[in-house]
Formats: C-alpha cells, sequence, structure tokens
C-alpha cells in the first residue's frame, strides 16, 4: 500500500468500527508517525462531525444511494469530507487517493463510481449539503428523543451547534495569571473565573500559569457544579466528596476555591485515578483519592456535607469534541446507566449529613438521565428538596437555568450541553 494511503486506511477501518460497531474513538494509532497520526484522527473527527451532511450529499448524487454498512460508503464518506471540509487537502488528492484506497484494498468494482460522485462533489461543493435538516445529523434514535424532551423548535435551535467544534475554555485560579495571559483570553459571561481562549494556536499546556497549576482546561459548564458547592455548601471547614472524581477538574476547582474544606477525591478506576493525582501534582495541591465503587462505598452514614456526584453517563452532551456520541451511541445503553445512576444517587444520600447538599451533575443532553432523575428522587423522598439557582449567582446570566431552578446549559449557549441540581437533604 502507497505510504500515502496508510493513515486514510486506519481512518477507514476506525470509522467502520465507531459508526458500525460502537467502537470508541482512539487517542492515537500507534502504528502511524506522528504526521499521520494528526491527519489520521482529524480525518475521523471530521467524517463524524459531519457525516450527516456528507451522506445527504452522497446519496443526492446517486439514483440508488449505496448500501448503508458498506465499507464503499465509507470510502466515499472519506472522500466527501476531504473535498468539503478538510482544507489542508487539495481536491485532486482527495479524490485519487480515496480511489487508490479503494483499489489497495480490493475494492477495484468502486473505483469508477467513486471517481465519478467526488468529481460531482468537487464541482457542487458545500451547496450539496445545505438541505440536510438537523436531525439528520445524528442517529436517529438520539434525534427523537432530543426532540421529544426539548420540543421540535428548542432542537431546531440547539442541535446545528452539536456538529461543530468545541473552544478551548480554561479555569484560572489566579488574578496574576489571568492577567499574564489577557492577550489571548476572553471572560465567559457568569462564570466565575471561566474564560475562552480567543486565539486558535494556543493550547492550554503552553499558557502562562500551567505549569505552576494556576490554570486548567476544563469546558465552561464543567466548571459550573463545584461553584455550585462554594455557593450552596455553608459549613464551616466542610467535608467534601468529588464521588466520580476523573480526570480531577471538578476536584482541582474545589480545592483552589474552598482552601478550609476537608476533601476526598473518589474513583472506581484506578488508572483514571492516576490522573486525579497527576493533576494535584501539577496544581500543587495535596489531596487525598480514594479508589471505591460509588454505588457502594465504605463511608459511614451522615459523613459529608457536600457531595458532588457527577455520574457516568452518555455524555451527549460533548459531542464538540467527541463527534463519534453522535453515531456510536445505543439508546439500551442509555438505558443501562440510568439504574446505574439511581444507585451512585442512594449512596450518595445515604452519606451525606442532614442539611448537606448534593449537586448532581451529567453531561448528557437526555432528561431520563438529568431532569427526570431528580423528578424520581424528588417524588419518593419528601426529605429532599431543590435549591434553586437564580441569576445573580451567575450575573444576571440565566439562560442556563431551566424554570425548576436547575441547571440546563445546551450546546449553542457556547458549552457543552450539561446538567446540574442542588439537592438538600433536610
Amino acid at each position: 500500500m502507497k505510504k500515502d494511503l496508510h493513515a486514510r486506511h486506519h481512518a477507514l477501518t476506525q470509522l467502520m468500527s465507531i459508526v458500525h460497531e460502537q467502537a470508541m474513538m482512539p487517542n492515537r494509532i500507534d502504528v502511524l508517525s506522528a504526521q499521520d497520526n494528526t491527519f489520521c484522527l482529524g480525518l475521523i473527527r471530521t467524517t463524524l462531525r459531519h457525516l450527516g451532511q456528507i451522506d445527504y450529499a452522497m446519496d443526492s448524487f446517486m439514483d440508488v444511494p449505496l448500501k448503508m454498512h458498506t465499507v464503499e460508503r465509507m470510502l466515499m464518506r472519506l472522500g466527501i469530507c476531504q473535498l468539503l471540509y478538510m482544507d489542508s487537502v487539495k481536491d485532486h488528492a482527495a479524490i485519487n487517493t480515496t480511489v487508490d484506497l479503494a483499489k489497495a484494498i480490493g475494492k477495484h468494482k468502486a473505483a469508477g463510481l467513486l471517481n465519478a460522485i467526488l468529481r460531482r462533489c468537487q464541482k457542487e461543493g458545500k451547496k450539496a449539503t445545505q438541505g440536510c435538516a438537523a436531525e439528520n445529523r445524528m442517529t436517529p434514535w438520539l434525534s427523537a428523543q432530543l426532540q421529544k424532551d426539548f420540543g421540535k423548535a428548542k432542537f431546531a435551535e440547539f442541535a446545528p451547534y452539536m456538529n461543530t467544534s468545541a473552544e478551548l475554555h480554561v479555569n484560572i485560579f489566579t488574578p496574576e495569571t489571568t492577567k499574564d495571559n489577557a492577550d489571548y483570553i476572553s471572560p465567559i459571561k457568569g462564570l466565575q473565573n471561566a474564560y475562552k481562549v480567543t486565539e486558535k494556536s494556543v493550547v492550554a499546556k503552553e499558557m502562562n500559569g500551567w505549569d505552576a497549576g494556576d490554570v486548567y482546561a476544563q469546558d465552561a459548564a464543567a466548571q459550573i457544579p463545584a461553584y455550585l458547592i462554594q455557593q450552596f455548601c455553608k459549613a464551616k471547614n466542610p467535608h467534601i466528596l468529588d464521588m466520580c472524581a476523573a480526570p480531577g477538574g471538578k476536584s482541582v476547582q474545589l480545592h483552589k476555591t474552598m482552601p478550609t474544606a476537608s476533601i476526598i477525591s473518589l474513583d472506581n478506576n484506578p488508572e483514571r485515578l492516576q490522573k486525579v493525582t497527576e493533576n494535584f501534582k501539577r496544581c500543587q495541591i495535596s489531596g487525598e483519592t480514594v479508589c471505591m465503587d460509588a454505588t457502594r462505598t465504605t463511608f459511614d452514614d451522615n459523613s459529608f456535607d457536600a457531595i458532588l456526584l457527577d455520574a457516568p453517563c452518555s455524555a451527549t452532551g460533548t459531542s464538540k469534541r467527541h463527534p463519534e456520541i453522535l453515531w456510536n451511541k445505543t439508546l439500551e445503553q442509555v438505558q443501562e446507566l440510568v439504574p446505574l445512576q439511581q444507585l451512585m444517587i442512594k449512596e450518595a444520600l445515604r452519606i451525606l449529613k442532614p442539611k448537606g447538599i448534593l449537586v448532581y451533575a451529567t453531561c448528557s443532553l437526555l432528561k431520563q438521565e438529568s431532569e427526570d432523575q431528580v423528578a424520581r428522587l424528588l417524588k419518593h423522598n419528601p426529605n429532599l428538596s431543590i435549591e434553586k439557582l437564580s441569576a445573580d449567582m451567575f450575573d444576571g446570566r440565566d439562560d442556563f437555568i431551566n424554570t425548576a431552578g436547575m441547571l440546563r446549559c445546551l450546546p449553542n449557549m457556547g458549552m457543552d450541553g450539561f446538567f446540574a441540581a442542588v439537592i438538600k437533604k433536610s
């Protein structure tokens, strides 16, 4: 196989696994060089991000569309992606390498069709994608569920943003570090210490204050739960548990903003917990970590003044940085997560002190993992109540506060989709 086909071949095989076998997006392909890795992973992400539009354009060019699960269709997707969405690839290279790759993997009969359709796409350009509706830019069950949860009008507002690229957000913990980075950051309205990095060439690890631990890369929405602990936990020298702590961003934020608190960071995965330890070391934090099953902890009843439970979920709110989520999640996977979340909530309430607060959070857009979980909890536990969020907590910003006083961030708000509720135990 020609050298310039290696990265594209790996992209093809990975996409077949992600879209049709619910595989995870790889962080790197070990057999590829650094340059080829960058290209391969970029091609995979871009194809997934625009898969709905790519399919729409492809099918409009053909009297009989290619079958959905075929390698030939995925080859066509790769070629169209490079033509329409990857400016770094010349048109002739996008067409020729796709045709050559088809021949290299034994799909000689498809070569002529690929060449013809890709040349048609080259001529038509992005106007061939303009009729692609928002509901066709993700897997059908997810589109249907989000429209059921939010209504068609609201869905139409935020769904197109699910296919965009994520901005780089950081949490900056000192005024001096904020000043040192002022040339390429912009404050995010309503959020304490949250900033958008405005220069695309800037990476978080190269920012002033990174090595000293004064900068932490984290989406703005994910910074809010720890802030809610800070706002609603009124105990003096509180005992706080970060219940699903890895990779540690929320724990770092708690340590930095609540220095008198005693904080335990818990996770059930030793490797992920090691990442928490590494982040603590960089941020110069001496924090306690515990490897434990969050559904069956060994803590005594009524142990904590506040608990942050960012529960395992479908992560459907993070499609801007994980576009594979739009295509490789199944409804069955979500339905398996819901009872796990309920077990974790039950355990959190057992070890939460009376008058303590539980911040239940997910990076899911699906209400069955979020709003519905809280509604079910309140219905069956009269000793629980919601501590409502208000605009004055966020410098007057209220677009992400729902009618029940809970946090509901959507992708069109300049951040990830996210949910959080502050629950008080009487």
